[in-house]
């Protein structure tokens, strides 16, 4: 079963917020998404909880772009 979540990634000279994904028992994603992601939500409650994930990604180590 594969997972995902948000990480902090360095592409080139900036920081962004990505999505990356997960093998079942991987500490280490196995890909990131190309593009820096916006909060969102068809909610106000969904829209809390999707910032939630971004500001838990800022505490788990970056992850270089040029990796993936």
């Amino acid at each position: 079963m594969s997972y995902w979540n948000y990480r902090v990634v360095k592409k080139e000279d900036y920081f962004g917020i990505h999505e990356a994904y997960y093998e079942d028992g991987e500490e280490k994603p196995n890909f990131v998404s190309m593009e820096e992601m916006s909060p969102h939500g068809e909610t106000l409650d969904e829209l809390k909880k999707d910032l939630q994930m971004f500001a838990e990604a800022l505490d788990k180590p970056i992850l270089h772009y040029k990796d993936f």
